[in-house]
């Protein structure tokens, strides 16, 4: 039996003549809108084609309206283009004098839109009749003639070897039937006829820019070249194409691996919709999605233009022979968004034997009519497909586009299941007055659904260039792109459109940040859950209580998603160094894009540590400290033994941490045994101007190292063994209800609950103390720091760590009486740290840093009152390299896992600075003390000086 084939309704650059009309099916068309309305003699042009194209009728009659309002939607791309050079910023291969130049464009187009605006109004409302008025609107386009050729002209000459006037000017003004000599050509026209022609300048002009164009649907669609760059510019991916024949670009057409169809038959249309998805970076044109792509292509219609769903068929079969991955199919039927037939062609055997690794693309047609007749399905046989309608700069829909309605793909009983409709499978991508190629070596704008199904494509390819294995579970890639897109309308899945905007950016990244997953190295098949990981992930594995004291300046972390049968997995950056460099073991790039998302979902803020004081102000905001008592029991056999307790809560929310000290000495302090629970730093320390226990603490400046080990409990000994020389010796623990406010308080307000495993380290010290005259006392202590689970404080939130991390310190101080109550202190600490772990060691011994000054006075305002101001560096990584095994892809074809270890450099390039201010006075004859503390800390990069947190409040102790 003879095929039936019916009209195509071409909406491209070169229109049909002639026509086969046949009763069923409807026609299929290409879904493609142009800028043809604006060229030569309309009314003898509609004339011709109108009674040709029956139906169509309809649809320009539609999209008409959107051309007379062009001058408006140029006005909202403008803007884009003012930010141009930032967008190329991104652009790597673009460098030196190029991107300088293209500075130098930017402030061209921002100076010569306004006139363009003038140019305009006075064209639009000069009279045909009015001869001086139209001579000055000519006077005016030749202004912007010599503004352009000033500018312009050697680059064109350099292009052409023509003049700016032979190879542009004239050329383009004669397109447009205009003759600056004559001032007579430029009556009549329409503003949509004035803003193509303002709208084509531009366009030509950049052609000689020596860069791709950036259009306006790059901001829309969230896409940037550098995304493209480090997905790996869809080199692994091949793109099925069912569409008209590429003939005349040699770029797009060098992509094409495979080619076979009905016929030959050409009008632009193939080339325009393959150039948003292949088209090259190479500094002309367009620039495509995925320009490393390959394509294999199919024409379904014939000599005469024409063709049918059996034809569609038979190019989806050539194409999944040649491993297409996915089908771009911009054609539909008039007044359908998906129509019934297309039921027949997925459930043909052929087809339906590949498309389990095929996503399909079909662009949603150009009535704007929404569908609200329901299609009979075969679920036995349902692709994993995406209809794909248009959206203007702003996100509204296009008013052309068509929409998916409340239609439903029903089961066998004619039975609207969950989740069934049409807008299920429904998103939207900007179609208007889009750059494509035009097939000839040049550019041209378009409008359609045509040109939005190809950048959901092209971020398909994306996708499976970065995991290939997405191949195979073609519906995961489908709820990749539906999740990750841009809610619009109506919230949720709407009628209009469907799961919303494509976004490149979100669909090449984590989808649901709280459900990311890794796996341990000992066992491949046991994830775990990673809340809490991400987390510390995006605070660049920094403890804010070392307050940048190390940084993961080469280290990245590999995490998983589940994506329907499969999963994806992650590289993020931790550190600008990795930014366009390759994973080991992957030959991927890092995705800076998913760190710099990851950092705004967390959106953590800044909090001090307030450790001290009763009513402690922290950026603002006021919270609780602690109230401190003790006693002392009578002398019995010439010792004291002493009794204190301690009751802090560090902030209005948290809960109260108790503290207890017991301390047995001599009365002439010879001799004392000191034990407890809590901060017991202080008591094994260094006395004299160190005393206070925020020297010690985690980001204090004496000794930090015996700061990352307490909370927990502790004990020591001091004994006098000379004339001035005295020996001590102290162990301590972490434990008990941490602080990690103290520790990972910029992550701390994230909306993720962060589940740590308690920090588990212990500390050694042993001191020698010697008292060189009345005025000068010197120190030395030996300090060993044992991490079990951590690497100087910073806390492994899984079994990262599983072996002890050693660090050995030496700290050295004195102090110094300088007369009239004064005594001034210093303290420096030097550490090397070592490990032997499964997952995470130290490569290169890490070495830090740490040293805090002290300036005292007893007697400030009164006998017994004491004031103090001290200038502190708390911890900070000199030097230091670690190696981190962690479980990852390491076939990319197959997504098989395995462990890849990565080395990297810790030291920092910040360095943290530290100042506090503190007075204490006794009250009720010396048994309370009241006081008041400041303290500042200041970040310095190397370039400039930040103030990152502050806190103040004051302090309350009692004695009974």
């Amino acid at each position: 039996m003879q095929k039936t084939k019916t009209v195509l309704s071409a909406i491209a650059a070169l229109m049909l003549t002639g026509s086969t009309v046949a009763a069923t099916p409807p026609p299929v068309k290409p879904l493609y809108g142009n800028i043809n309305p604006f060229y030569g003699n309309i009314g003898a042009y509609w004339g011709n084609i109108n009674p040709f194209w029956g139906d169509i009728g309809a649809f320009w009659g539609n999209i008409n309206p959107f051309w007379g309002d062009i001058g408006a939607f140029w006005g909202n791309i403008n803007p884009f283009y003012g930010d141009i050079g930032a967008f190329y910023g991104n652009i790597n291969p673009f460098a030196g004098d190029v991107k300088a130049h293209y500075g130098n464009i930017g402030a061209f187009w921002g100076n010569i839109s306004p006139f363009w605006t003038d140019i305009n109004a006075a064209w639009g409302t000069v009279a045909p009749n009015d001869a001086a008025g139209l001579a000055a609107v000519s006077g005016k386009l030749s202004d912007m003639v010599a503004r352009s050729k000033a500018f312009w002209g050697a680059a064109v000459e350099a292009r052409t070897g023509k003049s700016f006037e032979d190879a542009f000017m004239t050329p383009l003004l004669a397109k447009f039937g205009l003759d600056l000599a004559n001032p007579a050509s430029l009556a009549g026209k329409t503003a949509a006829q004035r803003w193509e022609f303002m709208i084509t300048w531009y366009d030509q002009l950049m052609e000689f820019s020596g860069m791709d164009h950036v259009d306006h649907w790059m901001k829309t669609i969230n896409w940037t070249p550098a995304i493209t760059e480090q997905q790996g510019e869809g080199k692994d991916a091949i793109i099925g194409l069912i569409d008209f024949t590429i003939a005349g670009d040699a770029d797009v057409k060098s992509k094409l691996s495979y080619f076979n169809g009905v016929s030959t038959f050409t009008n632009g249309h193939g080339a325009g919709v393959a150039s948003l998805i292949v088209a090259a970076h190479d500094g002309r044109g367009v620039m495509g999605i995925a320009p490393n792509a390959s394509v294999v292509a199919y024409n379904p219609f014939d000599a005469t233009g024409t063709t049918s769903f059996a034809d569609i068929k038979n190019g989806i079969v050539a194409l999944n022979a040649n491993n297409a991955g996915i089908i771009n199919m911009s054609l539909g039927v008039t007044g359908w968004t998906l129509h019934p037939d297309w039921k027949g062609v997925f459930s043909d055997p052929q087809v339906a034997a590949s498309y389990r690794n095929t996503v399909y693309v079909i662009a949603a047609g150009n009535d704007g009519s929404s569908q609200s007749t329901n299609i009979a399905w075969d679920w036995a046989n349902d692709p994993a497909l995406i209809v794909v309608g248009s959206v203007g700069p702003d996100g509204t829909i296009s008013n052309f586009s068509n929409r998916p309605g409340t239609a439903c793909l029903l089961d066998a009983k004619a039975k609207c299941n969950k989740d069934a409709q049409l807008m299920n499978r429904f998103m939207v991508a900007p179609g208007e007055l889009i750059l494509v190629s035009d097939d000839h070596g040049g550019v041209t704008r378009q409008s359609g659904t045509s040109l939005a199904a190809p950048l959901v494509s092209g971020t398909i390819a994306l996708l499976l260039d970065r995991w290939p294995w997405l191949a195979d579970y073609p519906k995961a890639t489908v709820e990749i792109l539906l999740r990750s897109a841009k809610d619009l309308g109506a919230k949720g899945v709407d009628p209009v459109y469907g799961w919303g905007l494509l976004d490149v950016a979100a669909a090449q990244s984590v989808l649901d940040f709280s459900k990311l997953k890794f796996y341990e190295v000992s066992d491949l098949l046991a994830p775990t859950n990673l809340l809490g990981f991400s987390a510390k992930s995006a605070g660049k594995v920094r403890s804010d209580g070392i307050k940048t004291s190390w940084e993961a300046s080469g280290a990245y972390f590999i995490v998983f998603e589940d994506a329907d049968k499969t999963e994806r997995d992650f590289a993020i950056p931790l550190s600008s160094r990795l930014y366009g460099q390759k994973v080991a073991g992957s030959g991927e790039l890092f995705q800076q894009f998913i760190y710099d998302r990851l950092v705004e979902w967390i959106k953590g803020g800044k909090q001090g540590s307030c450790t001290l004081g009763l009513l402690c102000m922290t950026d603002g905001v006021a919270t609780l400290a602690f109230a401190d008592s003790s006693v002392t029991l009578p002398a019995f056999d010439g010792l004291n033994l002493s009794f204190g307790y301690t009751s802090r809560q560090d902030d209005l929310f948290a809960e109260p941490a108790s503290e207890m000290m017991l301390r047995l000495g001599d009365a002439e302090g010879t001799f004392a045994l000191n034990a407890g629970y809590g901060r017991g730093a202080a008591v094994l320390g260094f006395q004299g101007s160190f005393s206070v226990s925020s020297d010690y603490a985690a980001d204090g400046g004496v000794n930090p190292l015996l700061g990352f080990a307490q909370g927990g409990a502790y004990a020591g000994a001091n004994i006098t063994v000379g004339a001035g020389f005295s020996l001590s010796a102290g162990m301590t623990a972490a434990g008990g209800p941490l602080v990690l406010d103290d520790v990972y308080g910029r992550i701390s307000s994230s909306p993720v609950d962060i589940d740590f495993d308690a920090y588990d380290a212990e500390a050694f010290t042993f001191a020698a103390s010697y008292q060189a005259g009345a005025d000068v006392t010197l120190h030395v202590a030996y300090t060993q720091l044992d991490e079990k689970n951590g690497v100087l404080g910073v806390r492994a939130m899984q079994d990262d760590f599983t072996a002890s991390t050693i660090t050995d310190g030496m700290t050295i101080g004195g102090d110094l009486h300088l007369g009239g109550g004064f005594t001034l202190g210093l303290s420096a600490t030097v550490g090397k740290t070592r490990t032997s772990s499964n997952d995470l060691a130290v490569a290169d011994a890490i070495e830090s840093t740490a040293f805090e000054a002290a300036l005292a006075k007893r007697g400030v305002f009164g006998e017994n009152d004491f004031a103090r101001i001290t200038f502190s560096q708390p911890l900070h990584v000199e030097a230091g390299t670690m190696a981190y095994s962690q479980v990852g892809v390491v076939n990319r074809l197959t997504g098989e896992l395995g462990v890849i270890t990565q080395t990297f450099d810790i030291a920092s390039a910040e360095r943290r600075f530290q100042g506090e201010l503190l007075y204490a006075t006794p009250f009720l004859e010396g048994r309370g003390e009241i006081g008041a503390f400041a303290k500042a800390a200041l970040v310095d990069d190397g370039m400039r000086q930040t103030v990152e947190d502050y806190s103040g409040g004051m302090t309350l102790r009692f004695s009974f």
